[in-house]
């Protein structure tokens, strides 16, 4: 299959970055009047009000749950749904359970 887009001259593709007055710029700003510590209360109060921990732990507990038991349920009716997502959770928590290290207080 033939680009048209391609073989078309520039002049002809008004959007393209030629014809726009744009600069590419990559990394850090320079400059920045931002220190540090304040970047880290930044993020933090950022991470805090968006809800980004506690999402990124779902998304990871779900990603550990898809590549141990499957990426797909089996079962063909929504009870029985629940009860196959219920079975892999128990699965999942029995797996936690047993690499978790058992401490013993020496007094």
């Amino acid at each position: 299959m033939i680009n048209r887009m391609a073989l078309a001259p520039s002049a002809a593709r008004p959007s393209s970055v030629l014809h726009r007055n744009t600069s590419a710029t990559t990394g850090s700003k320079r400059g920045s009047s931002w220190s540090p510590p304040q970047l880290l209360l930044a993020l933090r109060e950022w991470t805090l009000a968006s809800g980004y921990h506690r999402r990124s732990l779902a998304a990871t507990l779900m990603y550990r749950l898809k590549i141990l038991t499957g990426s797909c349920l089996w079962a063909r009716e929504i009870g029985s749904h629940v009860t196959e997502v219920s079975i892999r959770a128990g699965v999942l928590n029995r797996m936690a359970a047993l690499a978790r290290p058992q401490s013993v207080r020496i007094a």
